[in-house]
């Protein structure tokens, strides 16, 4: 199986099995390592038992990746790899990616962003991580960002 939890706390899984099975063993791994505080270096690879399976457990941009292995067929050292060149390809994306917003949509994203400017200290990356969740959530850009521009005026 592959978990990954983004910075909401919303969970996207992968697996061949049970679903609801598998949120629930990631949600106890999730807890166990934030107690642990285990995941100290943002480069980190920890393997970890479940109920489940092995799992390993690393930082991919801002979430958490959680991967079900078979040690019989698993070769560790290529899915080692394979964490670290998803998180160059994260990394590089949000270095390089330019956010488009289509010309008619332009006075309702400077508006927005203007709200998310005043609210939080990195709103311009709020703000596009906002979108990416809702447009993920298969929303159209102009209705997400109607939507949080009316969430961000209702907390002024």
């Amino acid at each position: 199986f592959i978990a990954y939890r983004d910075v909401d706390g919303e969970w996207s899984i992968r697996t061949q099995g049970s679903e609801e099975r598998i949120r629930e063993v990631c949600e106890r791994l999730y807890k166990e390592i934030a107690r642990s505080r285990g995941l100290r270096r943002k480069d980190a690879i920890l393997r970890i038992e479940s109920e489940i399976a092995p799992v390993l457990v690393a930082i991919v941009g801002d979430g958490l990746l959680l991967l079900g292995i078979n040690e019989e067929e698993a070769d560790l050292d290529v899915l080692f790899e394979r964490i670290k060149d998803l998180r160059e390809i994260i990394s590089s994306e949000k270095q390089e990616t330019p956010f488009h917003v289509p010309a008619e949509l332009k006075d309702l994203y400077e508006r927005t962003l203007n709200l998310y400017v005043l609210l939080y200290e990195d709103g311009e990356r709020l703000l596009r991580r906002d979108l990416d969740y809702l447009r993920g959530k298969g929303m159209e850009l102009k209705e997400a960002l109607k939507k949080l521009f009316e969430k961000a005026e209702s907390q002024i």
